[in-house]
C-alpha cells in the first residue's frame, strides 16, 4: 500500500466557482507537484500517476471535506476519468478529532504542537491566491509543498502512535 501525502491549493473556496491551482504529493522517498495554467491538465496528470500505482491511498489534512471533494467535482467538470475512490481517502484531522469535523485544530495548531516548521512565510491560503494571480508559480509550489511536509510529518506521528 502506497500512502500519498497531498494538499491542493485553490483559487476560491468553492468547486464551483474556482479552480484547482497547484497539487503537492509526498510519499516516503518523492515529493511532486502537479501546477500548469491548464486546470485539466493538472487534474489529468495527477489522476493519471495515482493511478499507476496498484495500491495506494490518499493521505490529507481535512482533505474529506475540502481537497478530495473539490477534486472530485473540478475532475467531473473537465470530464476527467477518477481512480475508485472509495476508502482511499485517510483525513487526518478527522483521525486527529476523532471524526469530530466541527473540532478545532487547523494544520497549523497541529504543527505548532509537534514543533514542525510552520506554514512557509506564514502565508495562508489567501497568499496562495494571490500568488496565482500574479503568476507565481514556483512560489506556490514551494507554499504546497510546506503544507505537504506538515501533512507529512502529522502522519508519521499518527503511524508512531497508532492512529494510522
Amino acid at each position: 500500500m502506497v500512502d500519498m501525502i497531498y494538499d491542493i491549493e485553490t483559487n476560491g473556496l468553492s468547486p464551483f466557482d474556482s479552480r484547482v491551482c497547484v497539487i503537492g504529493l509526498k510519499m516516503e522517498d518523492e515529493e511532486i507537484v502537479f501546477s500548469d495554467p491548464d486546470e485539466k491538465k493538472v487534474l489529468e496528470a495527477f489522476w493519471q500517476y495515482v493511478s499507476s500505482f496498484d495500491s495506494w491511498r490518499l493521505v490529507g489534512f481535512n482533505s474529506s471535506s475540502f481537497d478530495l471533494p473539490f477534486l472530485v467535482v473540478r475532475s467531473f467538470k473537465h470530464g476527467i476519468v477518477m481512480p475508485r475512490l472509495r476508502y482511499r481517502n485517510v483525513d487526518l484531522r478527522l483521525i486527529l478529532s476523532s471524526g469530530d469535523k466541527y473540532a478545532k485544530g487547523k494544520l497549523d495548531d497541529y504543527a505548532k504542537l509537534l514543533d514542525i516548521p510552520s506554514k512557509l512565510n506564514n502565508w495562508s491560503g489567501a497568499h496562495a491566491v494571490i500568488l496565482w494571480q500574479e503568476g507565481k508559480y514556483e512560489e506556490l509550489s514551494a507554499y504546497v509543498m510546506q503544507d505537504v511536509k506538515i501533512t507529512y510529518s502529522l502522519y508519521v506521528q499518527c503511524k508512531k502512535v497508532g492512529l494510522i
